[in-house]
């Protein structure tokens, strides 16, 4: 993704008109890191349920195996909703380059 706003950047400074075309090219990209960004969620959340079930074992019945699972889930948690957090700002940066585009569209 970061070599995607990049080019498109790039692209941007560089050029005074961009055809329709490579404004297809980039509605596309973004649908697909939309995609992928939905996929995540789905799995963020599906994490933070399992790390909450772990905390409500491990309060109801404290032993080692809850406090391990309890620390793995939240460790993974972490990373999944970092790498989300990554994802939905890069989205939204993608959805402004878009925007830009838009304005320098080659009017045919």
């Amino acid at each position: 993704m970061k070599d995607e706003i990049k080019f498109w950047n790039e692209k941007l400074k560089k050029e005074k008109e961009i055809s329709p075309k490579e404004i297809e090219l980039l509605q596309t990209h973004i649908h697909f890191f939309e995609h992928e960004r939905g996929i995540h969620l789905i799995v963020t959340i599906s994490f933070s349920f399992y790390f909450l079930y772990s905390l409500t074992m491990l309060l109801w019945k404290p032993n080692l195996l809850w406090i391990i699972l309890f620390l793995i889930l939240g460790v993974i948690l972490g990373f999944y909703i970092r790498h989300y957090y990554i994802l939905e700002n890069g989205v939204q940066t993608l959805h402004k380059l878009y925007d830009r585009c838009i304005e320098k569209e080659k009017v045919s």
